[in-house]
């Protein structure tokens, strides 16, 4: 009996057993599109169709019934990109899976966004003092990940919620304008001096920009990296959701790997249609190829140096599917020791 029991462990643990069952179904997609048609919600997400006013009106009614006024204050970052409360009266499987993890984490729960428009394909959370936070998921994300790959998405996003990365950000940014401030009036002391009373309070308030601007940056290209891989982590390790983690980086590795393909594509109609084009629009049209090339190489330069130097926050999809690898591969190998200890001694 011993022996069965673990061999039905085995099989849970590397199986990657979901919170909600039939992980691959959109069974999330599904209860999405079910919310956005809703009478009482359909006005909100149909914003052609709607009178603005009425529209951020009828948004405003059902979130304002969720969360008070201080909430709304602090969640302001949340409610400045146009989005709808979800509940577990609109969307309760989504609901019950981030509640669930919550509860079993010892997090208070989140208030969950979703924007009213489809073009983010992205999650976020934050929380701040000792607020219970919010998450924010695309719709777009949802469209486009499995179930399982959006349950791993939003275990990462709640254990940057769990490490409470986003005060110990704030805490860090505050100490480095500090530290850098003291710095600089310790350095130029002497220089100071020498400035009236009208020099100084100019060269104050563009030392206090420049702070305010490059603190925060300091801070992320310090701890960034650090916190991404925390919350990957948890997400992989503490929740069990490694295989829907690797299984979205992958999708973003394909995002990329789709949009370089797009420029041959689009070489080659523009070849094929040479006989139909005028010269002039053909020169034109090879001129605005050229530099959308261009563009597009910087910004795959950009990526590279973000995802692999100090200078960005986050480690590329790559090195993050590593990590994951790695640690699947580690707990099958401790599983297949403890299978075959228990083989010859259970």
């Amino acid at each position: 009996m011993k022996l069965l029991s673990n061999y039905i462990m085995i099989f849970l643990i590397a199986s990657g057993c979901s919170i909600t069952a039939q992980e691959n179904n959109k069974q999330y997609l599904q209860e999405l599109k079910a919310f956005k048609k809703s009478a009482s919600h359909q006005a909100i997400f149909k914003y052609h169709d709607t009178w603005p006013s009425i529209r951020q009106l009828q948004c405003d009614i059902h979130n304002y019934k969720e969360v008070s006024f201080i909430h709304r204050f602090l969640l302001n970052v949340f409610f400045s990109l146009d989005t709808i409360i979800v509940t577990k009266d609109t969307m309760p499987q989504l609901f019950s899976y981030i509640d669930a993890i919550c509860k079993a984490q010892n997090i208070k729960t989140p208030v969950i966004f979703l924007p009213t428009r489809k073009g983010f394909f992205n999650a976020a959370a934050a929380k701040l003092i000792n607020s219970s936070g919010g998450i924010i998921i695309g719709q777009k994300l949802i469209e486009d990940s499995t179930d399982e790959e959006l349950e791993a998405v939003i275990a990462h996003e709640l254990g940057h919620i769990k490490y409470n990365h986003v005060n110990k950000t704030i805490l860090l940014t505050v100490g480095i304008y500090y530290i850098l401030n003291g710095a600089i009036e310790h350095v130029f002391e002497n220089d100071l001096r020498k400035l009236d009373t009208q020099e100084r309070f100019g060269v104050s308030m563009l030392k206090n920009l420049y702070l305010a601007l490059y603190s925060p940056l300091i801070a992320h290209l310090i701890i960034g990296k650090r916190f991404e891989k925390q919350a990957d982590t948890f997400a992989y390790k503490t929740l069990q959701k490694g295989k829907g983690l690797k299984g979205f980086f992958n999708v973003l590795i394909q995002k990329h790997e789709n949009q370089k393909a797009s420029f041959g594509l689009t070489r080659t109609i523009l070849k094929n249609s040479y006989d139909k084009l005028s010269l002039l629009d053909y020169s034109l049209l090879n001129v605005r190829y050229f530099f959308a090339k261009v563009d597009h190489v910087l910004h795959r330069v950009g990526r590279w140096i973000y995802h692999n130097t100090r200078l960005g926050a986050h480690p590329s999809p790559e090195a993050r599917i590593k990590a994951v690898e790695s640690y699947l591969a580690q707990k099958s190998l401790q599983l297949q020791e403890q299978s075959d200890g228990c083989t010859y001694n259970c």
